[in-house]
């Protein structure tokens, strides 16, 4: 982990903001009336970064601390949850693997919320399958615990959530489900309180956040909105280029290797059953979301450690300890190569541009650079929507009639980096 978190300081100097939600995050800082930061509001995001500004940090590093841990403690918390599957060194390589991913490293390195919701995740899920498989209650009460406080975090943490700790719960039953319904349903009431409180009286003013508008946005490039060549077919395209590229590498080096040294004689057991069901109800709810309704360029990162999860878990149940260690170690190299060597430029032409726009300004160059990711990127602009398409302009004096002069800025983009 000391060499996890070297490798976040070595890149934290970077242009800023790296997307706009970062500059209302900043804005936000103290509470500001109106809260500048769309809907919901991510309100404990907001503490943590007034509680480092208060201590004396600048207001971007504020958040940028925080990212930094949170990318460091959410391999920690992988490899506490593979150890009973894979092993103590193929787990450690695994964790390390995960925590050089192009995505988790690029975010850890930004003010956003997403690498703080991506090891609470880690942590909930990983517990749940620790309380099911091993039948201890208190690691649910622990799960239910943390999504509690997470939902202060991000409150759709219990959509993608809900279902794999609702799943556990009923298994669990008795006085620790009790406990942890009553402590999970607690965080949601305080999550929508603390919301309420921070947009009241906020609708009356022309530059205001709004729920309705936040969920206007998310629906843009839905199925129900653009239909499915448009909404569920571009979505998975995007979604296969996002994790072609933060897992593509070092997931194609693993599975060249297990199918190389695989022999018949080392195949370890067989997954069971409940572990299949607590992968599934864990990536479902959120990829179905990403498919059908709102693919982002950020959300897909809670998959992320999934996806590790199961690598490691299917790589151990072909090739003995040793060999799943080197194949985890190599995943980890060839992830920390491509963050840290992928040539990205705002000056690149013909498909290398795209990919640039796109997909590879997750990397070490594409951070620095990312000032200039403007230069060769615009929402929708390799495959135009309806939701895409820019709006005619108006004369100002139609833009005041229809009350568009001071709309909010604040709501979710299509592209959230």
């Amino acid at each position: 982990m000391v060499v996890l978190g070297a490798s976040r300081w070595a890149y934290h100097a970077h242009p800023t903001p790296v997307h706009g939600d970062e500059t209302e995050l900043i804005a936000a800082i103290g509470f500001r009336r109106p809260h500048p930061v769309h809907p919901p509001g991510a309100p404990l995001w907001t503490a943590a970064g007034t509680l480092l500004r208060t201590a004396g940090l600048p207001a971007y590093a504020a958040y940028q601390a925080w990212s930094m841990l949170a990318s460091v403690a959410a391999p920690l918390a992988l490899f506490f949850g593979l150890r009973r599957e894979v092993g103590d060194v193929p787990a450690g390589w695994t964790a390390l693997a995960f925590g050089f991913n192009p995505l988790i490293w690029f975010l850890g390195e930004t003010a956003l919320p997403y690498s703080a919701a991506c090891a609470a995740v880690v942590a909930v899920a990983l517990l749940c399958c620790r309380a099911l498989r091993d039948r201890r209650p208190a690691a649910f009460s622990a799960a239910s615990a943390v999504l509690a406080a997470s939902l202060l975090l991000r409150i759709d943490l219990l959509a993608w959530l809900g279902p794999l700790w609702g799943y556990v719960a009923w298994k669990t039953r008795g006085r620790h489900a009790l406990a942890g319904f009553l402590m999970v349903l607690i965080g949601a009431a305080t999550s929508m309180g603390v919301s309420a409180a921070l947009y009241a009286g906020a609708a009356h003013t022309s530059n205001a956040p709004r729920f309705a508008h936040t969920v206007d946005v998310l629906l843009n490039t839905s199925v129900f909105r653009v239909g499915l060549v448009d909404g569920l077919i571009r979505s998975a395209v995007k979604l296969t280029a996002f994790f072609g590229w933060c897992l593509g590498l070092p997931a194609l080096w693993v599975l060249l290797g297990t199918g190389l040294a695989r022999r018949r004689d080392s195949i370890g057991p067989r997954p069971d059953k409940p572990l299949g069901i607590l992968m599934a109800l864990w990536v479902m709810p959120l990829l179905l979301f990403l498919l059908g309704v709102h693919m982002s360029e950020s959300s897909h990162v809670l998959l992320v450690p999934a996806a590790y999860y199961l690598l490691a878990v299917w790589t151990r149940r072909r090739v003995p300890p040793r060999i799943a260690a080197g194949l985890m170690a190599g995943a980890a190299t060839a992830s920390l190569l491509q963050f840290v060597l992928y040539p990205w430029s705002a000056d690149s032409q013909s498909f290398k541009r795209s990919v640039d726009a796109k997909v590879a300004y997750v990397s070490g160059q594409g951070l620095h650079g990312i000032d200039r990711r403007a230069e060769i990127h615009a929402p929708g602009d390799t495959w135009p929507t309806a939701s895409s398409s820019p709006p005619p302009t108006l004369p100002p004096s139609q833009n005041a009639a229809r009350g568009e002069g001071g709309a909010s800025s604040s709501a979710p983009s299509e592209a959230p980096l």
